[in-house]
């Protein structure tokens, strides 16, 4: 059977979706006979928590199950069974009539390539015709230097500024269907509105997009309809704002009951003890190797961060945030001026005593799934570091394995699975576990909540604030989330007022 990427696709329609993974020789039913449809020119939000099954749906609608997976029923894509095509078709598929942005554009990006060309490579054309192109579209996409995006390979760019070059592919063409799968949670609010009306303008064209996403005002701006899945289940379907609901669903009331409630700002008491971090004359300079020289320069204003405080710094991709956490956290030895951790120099600490060092001050990174082993169990990652900071325990480590799985709301059944088996919202809640376990005096947060859906984001708060009463913990926290950080943070910084890239 021929799939034609120009074969005129109407919608798309799922009947009595099942799918199952094989885990220890046990089927795992993942999704339990959903059933939507999709028309063109329509965006369909889908919402639902951490491991509710909508990334495997998506990885399902795309032909990108993993090795083990199966599934019953029927994909129908204009008036095709996707379920009968072969790997060749698919592919064929996916390369002209669909797109994906996925939630993790680090994964989804090759490393080894500038992202311009990932851009251009996609285009038809002289290789100036496609340059132009591709610089357009980076343009549309946020990009206020598309030029100097153009020319830079992925990890010299921040995790939301790779969100956009993904975007960017995206948006050229004329598909039939863009699944987005929480395409925002790596942009700041004003780059998050940007996207969402160059995707949804896509509409205008008669294609379908389906957007997955647990920020509910995401959804409210972007879809025409929206459902509510749990448990790998469809529970709720309505137009309108989400945000609005005064429905029966009792999952979907507290969804939104958490969303109203991160965007409370609370007053918190500020600490008043001696300082703990201090930065002075500090900048980091970060150079092409490839031709010796500059690329670009980020400079700080003096900092002072206190011990027991909880300090949070806003700002968009690119201004610098990560670069300062990296600097405390003793990533980056190679910045300028003077960085201090107790009165002594972070620099001369690592030197005399790393082991010491980075066990208090344990850093959370923004890309879960990069910051884990890609073939450990759950279990055997969180045992390894309780034992290599096992001094700090008085309790067994089976019982110490618990109760880190119980601060961090990780389900003991994940304990088995590995990487590629977890969610986003449940890779970042494995890291959080395993930076507890050194009973660490600093938290460093790289937006680490933004991969997490707002009923784990308040209990994370709650979390926090728990830890740093019981604990002592000083916490750092960047983030592109101005609401989000208010509702957590004794002392919110702008970096725009005390950072400067050049």
């Amino acid at each position: 059977m021929d799939v034609s990427p120009t074969l005129a696709l109407s919608g798309l329609e799922v009947r009595e979706l099942s799918v199952y993974f094989d885990a220890q020789k046990e089927r795992q039913q993942v999704l339990r006979r959903v059933s939507l449809s999709l028309k063109g020119g329509e965006v369909l939000g889908l919402i639902g928590n951490t491991g509710s099954g909508k990334s495997t749906l998506m990885k399902c609608l795309l032909g990108l199950l993993p090795r083990g997976a199966s599934f019953e029923g029927s994909l129908i894509l204009g008036d095709r069974d996707l379920t009968q095509i072969s790997a060749e078709q698919w592919r064929n598929l996916r390369r002209k009539a669909l797109r994906v942005i996925t939630q993790n554009p680090y994964l989804s990006l090759d490393p080894t390539m500038k992202c311009g060309l990932q851009v251009a490579e996609l285009l038809e054309g002289s290789r100036a015709q496609k340059r132009r192109q591709a610089l357009e579209l980076l343009r549309q996409a946020g990009h206020a230097q598309p030029e100097k995006v153009y020319e830079a390979f992925p990890h010299q760019l921040s995790i939301g500024q790779c969100q956009r070059v993904a975007v960017a592919m995206a948006l050229h063409g004329k598909p039939q269907l863009v699944v987005a799968d929480e395409p925002f949670s790596s942009l700041d609010d004003d780059m998050a509105i940007l996207v969402s009306d160059r995707i949804t303008a896509l509409t205008q064209s008669g294609v379908a997009v389906l957007l997955i996403s647990h920020q509910l005002e995401a959804i409210d701006r972007a879809a025409d309809r929206w459902m509510v899945m749990h448990n790998g289940a469809i529970v709720e379907k309505g137009v309108g704002s989400v945000l609005a609901y005064e429905g029966t669903n009792a999952f979907t009331r507290d969804l939104v009951k958490s969303a109203r409630k991160i965007g409370q700002h609370k007053q918190h008491e500020k600490a008043m003890q001696h300082p703990i971090f201090e930065a002075k004359e500090l900048r980091h300079v970060y150079r092409n190797n490839l031709f010796d020289k500059q690329s670009s320069m980020v400079r700080f204003q003096p900092l002072t961060i206190y011990d027991r405080e909880s300090v949070g710094v806003i700002g968009p991709s690119g201004c610098g945030k990560s670069t300062l956490l990296r600097i405390l956290a003793g990533l980056m030895p190679d910045y300028h001026g003077q960085a201090m951790f107790q009165g002594r120099s972070i620099k001369d600490w690592i030197w005399e005593n790393p082991n010491s060092y980075f066990s208090s001050v344990q850093y959370l990174f923004q890309d879960a799934a990069a910051a884990l082993p890609p073939h450990m169990t759950v279990r055997k990652l969180l045992l390894r570091s309780i034992s290599n900071h096992s001094d700090g325990w008085e309790e067994e480590d089976t019982k110490v394995l618990i109760d880190l799985c119980n601060q961090v709301g990780l389900e003991e059944a994940l304990l088995e699975r590995e990487r590629h088996q977890l969610s986003g919202g449940q890779q970042q809640r494995v890291c959080m576990a395993r930076a507890l376990a050194a009973r660490p005096r600093v938290l460093l947060m790289d937006e680490s909540f933004s991969s997490l859906d707002v009923t784990v984001k308040v209990g994370f708060v709650e979390l926090l604030e728990r830890l740093q009463s019981t604990l002592g913990l000083t916490i750092v926290m960047v983030s592109h989330r101005k609401r989000l950080v208010q509702s957590c943070c004794q002392r919110v910084l702008d970096a725009g007022d005390f950072m400067a890239v050049s």
